[in-house]
């Protein structure tokens, strides 16, 4: 095992308190996403770093004195670099080569720790050169600040466990604070003594060196909790090389690779020359806007007094709770809001209120994030306001083969019987910017400045006029089991109506709170699959209804003109050309999905696949609610992390085969643990646990014999051998719901509810 003391990226037991997970180095899933999307040597970085535009003599003087000043730094790390009894990668052969392995990881562990403090005076010496007046941020090393290692505090909810239990060498943060967080970083640098890592593969579609997967999963988790950022800037530092990455939602793009010292010998072949690392460490530390950094374009974040001016400037159209929740008492939640406009939809602008519902912790995926937001509006003196009530706002970058997310809920609408469950499309489409004179869509290809092509990955947003809830903040029991039965229902409309969801996960299936209409509610189409019948030539008729415009100078309510636009389209859900493969979030994901990704085989997602995912949502929210509550025994906090924690497909996979999501009930063993349950949960909802559990292992039960059957044809079996859906199905979902509602109904005094002091 590595020794964990020359580990300065390492978390503590003391760290955090939400239930993360500690899967730290299994990069398997990482790796096959970037195979292919990692590119070397690419100019483009520089130029987007504009380190080519700053002023020559200030670079060539900082350069002179750097050689000068920073001397005995610059010998140190030319020392430990060279060190070729650390950085070798000859390892003996036999029994010993995995000890030996482990030996080398010490040692490079030992001397990446002893270059940070020689660096960390080099990025301060950089830094300050010309005086500390234009200074924006700095490279702070990790072992002189505090790390929040989980998600940003009040947003905890928004991510299923799952952070890795690592960070990068230097953060790079702006102001003096040393306590530092995900969501705080503008970039960061990770150090390696091997020069090696910094060297491209023979095959770029077969290997990834791990520095560069280490540094991709630090984007990931990086941009999940920075909200409204694009990319993420790394430096990594080999030894005394050097190459800035740029991680976004389509790759890696690595820059050419450069020195950090000067050579001494001046007649060597390839002298090496430190004035691009000058460049690069002031440009990042004093010359680039936020911006250049990552920070997206198509959103701006506001004040809590400008909050406080929309709501003043609002009149009767916010409620006294809807105020409150926009402006909590005291100082308010540290997460900012954020103003986001709808180009495509009559330039409608939308304001987030608190932290975010659901943040997808995925870097090539579709890095879904679900917001709640109110409409902002106008009077005619261009003051702004709010106007009506909470909608969500679901961002994700798309497939650009894959029809809109937009055009599926349209199809939807064209529906007669079409139940409440179902979200209503408010406006949304792909997300443009403005580049003057023109307006482009916002892409990964737009982000590198390259040419579209079928890669590029779209930012698609859209406001839904349903708010929606966490499963887990159920108030009673009641609550909850309406709530899947009306998720089960509209699950079961959209096959129907041949729309398969493809992507059940806690971030799709919602409460809906205070409505007559449904408990709860199903959305996120993006990764549907949808039947052809349902597509080819449509025309049809919308009405776009009247929205509030604007607020008149004594009141008044100005409304748009009500209009019928009509559509023809030709469209075709699933892109041409790509093979029928498992989808959804990992945690919740069949397990025939999960082993047929581990074994790189393609399968087809089936209904059955849905409605087992839905039974894992099941036991999560619960399971989840009884982590709210105060004084939770820590075995329930344990078998969180062991079931829904695990961030790799074998490793999930097995872990279904041990410990199915819906026996976290049964598995438990502490007599304290037991009676908490018991308190809390009462027998109908444990019922539902356990027939769900028994339907999905009956499936699982069912496909083992298919298989069997597959190699012994005629091999004689009991009649349901083989039938997935003897009890995976709608109806024995809806039969099992019900039967628990009624009960509670009957018996209300054995309902389990929870008041406000446990939300």
């Amino acid at each position: 095992m590595l020794d964990d003391t020359y580990s300065p990226h390492k978390a503590s037991s003391a760290g955090g308190t939400t239930f993360a997970a500690h899967s730290t180095s299994d990069h398997r899933i990482l790796t096959e996403e970037l195979l292919g999307r990692v590119a070397y040597d690419q100019d483009s970085v520089f130029e987007r770093l504009r380190i080519f535009e700053q002023d020559a003599t200030v670079v060539d003087r900082c350069h002179e004195r750097y050689q000068e000043e920073q001397a005995q730094n610059l010998e140190e790390l030319v020392r430990l670099s060279s060190d070729r009894k650390v950085v070798s990668r000859r390892v003996g052969r036999g029994d010993g080569d995995e000890k030996n392995k482990q030996a080398r990881k010490v040692k490079e562990s030992k001397v990446e720790a002893q270059m940070y403090g020689p660096l960390q005076n080099i990025f301060d010496f950089l830094t300050d050169y010309d005086g500390p007046q234009d200074v924006q941020r700095r490279f702070v090393m990790a072992a002189n600040s505090t790390h929040r290692w989980d998600a940003p505090e009040s947003a905890e909810e928004a991510y299923t466990p799952g952070f890795a239990n690592l960070r990068p060498d230097f953060d790079l943060v702006s102001g003096e604070s040393v306590a530092h967080s995900w969501d705080s970083y503008l970039g960061f640098a990770e150090i390696k003594v091997d020069p090696a890592e910094n060297t491209p593969p023979k095959d770029l579609q077969k290997t990834v060196h791990k520095a560069i997967l280490q540094c991709a999963d630090y984007a990931r988790i990086h941009l999940s909790c920075r909200q409204f950022w694009l990319f993420s800037v790394i430096l990594l530092i080999t030894g005394t090389d050097f190459r800035v990455m740029i991680v976004d939602h389509g790759g890696v793009l690595l820059s050419p690779l450069h020195s950090i010292i000067d050579d001494s010998d001046p007649g060597s072949e390839n002298p090496r020359d430190a004035r691009t690392f000058v460049r690069v460490v002031r440009a990042l530390t004093r010359l680039l806007s936020d911006a250049a950094l990552g920070k997206d374009p198509s959103a701006s974040s506001i004040t809590r007094r400008e909050l406080e001016g929309y709501v003043a400037r609002s009149g009767k159209d916010l409620s006294p709770e809807l105020r409150a929740r926009i402006l909590p008492d005291g100082d308010g939640t540290r997460f900012p809001s954020y103003l986001v406009p709808f180009e495509d939809s009559g330039r409608r602008t939308w304001c987030t209120i608190g932290p975010p519902i659901w943040v997808s912790l995925s870097l090539l995926g579709r890095a879904t994030t679900v917001w709640r937001v109110i409409e902002v509006v106008y009077s005619k003196k261009g003051q702004r306001a709010f106007a009506g009530r909470l909608h969500v706002l679901k961002s994700s970058w798309r497939d650009p083969r894959r029809s809109r997310e937009a055009d599926i809920y349209a199809l939807i609408s064209t529906f007669e019987d079409c139940p409440a469950g179902i979200p209503r499309l408010v406006c949304g489409g792909d997300v443009t910017y403005e580049v003057p004179p023109t307006i482009r869509k916002l892409t990964t290809a737009a982000i590198r400045g390259a040419e579209e092509g079928p890669e590029s990955r779209v930012l698609h947003r859209i406001i839904l006029n349903i708010v929606g809830e966490p499963l887990w903040r159920y108030t009673d029991e009641l609550q909850l089991l309406c709530a899947f039965r009306d998720i089960v229902q509209v699950h079961q409309y959209l096959y129907e109506k041949g729309i398969l969801h493809r992507d059940i996960s806690p971030g799709n299936l919602f409460l809906w709170m205070g409505s007559a209409e449904a408990a709860g509610f199903l959305s996120d189409l993006d990764m549907a699959r949808v039947d052809e019948s349902a597509l080819g030539y449509q025309v049809h008729q919308e009405v776009a209804e009247p929205v509030l415009k604007a607020i008149g100078p004594t009141g008044e309510r100005i409304m748009t003109q009500p209009a019928v636009r009509t559509h023809i389209r030709f469209t075709e859900m699933k892109p041409r050309g790509m093979p029928i493969t498992a989808s959804g979030t990992l945690q919740f994901m069949a397990l025939q999905l999960l082993e047929a990704m581990d074994n790189n085989e393609p399968i087809e997602h089936t209904v059955v696949h849905d409605l087992e995912s839905i039974g894992y949502v099941f036991g999560y929210s619960i399971l989840r609610r009884l982590l709210i509550l105060p004084r939770y025994p820590g075995e329930l906090a344990k078998v969180f992390k062991d079931i829904f924690g695990a961030m790799e497909v074998r490793q999930i996979a097995l872990q279904r085969t041990r410990r199915q999501p819906l026996s976290w009930i049964i598995v438990v063993k502490g007599a304290d643990t037991k009676d908490f349950i018991r308190q809390h949960l009462s027998a109908p909802a444990a019922e539902v646990m356990t027939q769900l559990r028994s339907a999905i292992q009956t499936a699982h039960e069912a496909h083992e014999k298919n298989d069997l059957l597959q190699l012994y044809p005629g091999l004689r079996l009991s009649s349901q051998a083989g039938n997935t859906n003897a009890f995976c199905t709608h109806a024995y979902f809806l039969d099992v719901l019900n039967k628990a509602i009624e009960q509670l109904k009957q018996t209300p005094s054995s309902m389990k509810s929870f008041g406000p002091a446990s939300q």
